[in-house]
């Protein structure tokens, strides 16, 4: 056993716990507890949210609705002053009864052959990688205001607050100080399309995108 410190409510406790795998199951009083308890943990707190963004991403894909984004109550500052309200993916659970709802699928399970296709053995299996250190939730396509704004950029569109050309020598500068790397055109629209986008959604967590 071995000694670690965890905190809680504000205050350090000392807990005397397991140093081997052996020594866990001898306390859980079942053979291959903790393996066991270790894929649980892994399934229900990252494997499951995967699949369910990727049901999501499945559903989108065979038939063409696309998930909405909806406000979070919370509101970001532009350069000009003015607020814009930071929007999110609706819920899983939302946009699949929407789905369904739309599309007049069966009540019970009507997403059963995506399911299929994502279990294991199926086309767009998702495997189970307890490698993964750090998840991402929400869909993994971007949210069409960054992919419209690098289009803007890619344009040299008017940027309506400023009057001005949405400048990507600028950007470019802004986001190398700030996320050490920029964007570099390839001459492919939507890879380029992509690739900016993503850099702008990575520069908003930061700062506001300048224009």
């Amino acid at each position: 056993m071995k000694t670690v410190e965890y905190d809680s409510s504000g205050y350090t406790f000392k807990l005397s716990v397991p140093s081997t795998v052996a020594e866990f199951d001898q306390l859980a009083k079942r053979t291959d507890a903790a393996l066991s308890n270790a894929i649980d943990h892994e399934v229900y707190h990252g494997t499951l949210g995967e699949i369910r963004e990727a049901l999501c991403d499945l559903v989108e894909e065979v038939y063409k609705v696309e998930r909405r984004e909806v406000g979070t109550g919370k509101f970001e500052t532009n350069d000009d002053g003015t607020k814009t309200e930071v929007l999110k993916w609706e819920p899983a659970v939302v946009f699949l009864d929407r789905v369904a709802g739309e599309k007049s699928l069966p009540a019970v399970k009507p997403f059963q052959k995506e399911v299929d296709r994502l279990s294991a053995g199926g086309d767009k299996e998702v495997k189970f990688d307890p490698s993964v250190h750090e998840r991402k939730s929400g869909p993994k396509k971007l949210a069409a205001k960054w992919t419209n704004m690098a289009g803007q950029f890619l344009t040299g569109a008017v940027n309506p607050k400023t009057n001005k050309p949405y400048d990507l020598t600028k950007f470019n500068a802004a986001a190398t100080k700030q996320l050490g790397r920029s964007f570099t055109a390839t001459n492919d629209k939507d890879a380029d399309t992509k690739s900016l986008a993503q850099l702008l959604k990575d520069w908003s967590e930061a700062q506001v995108v300048p224009g």
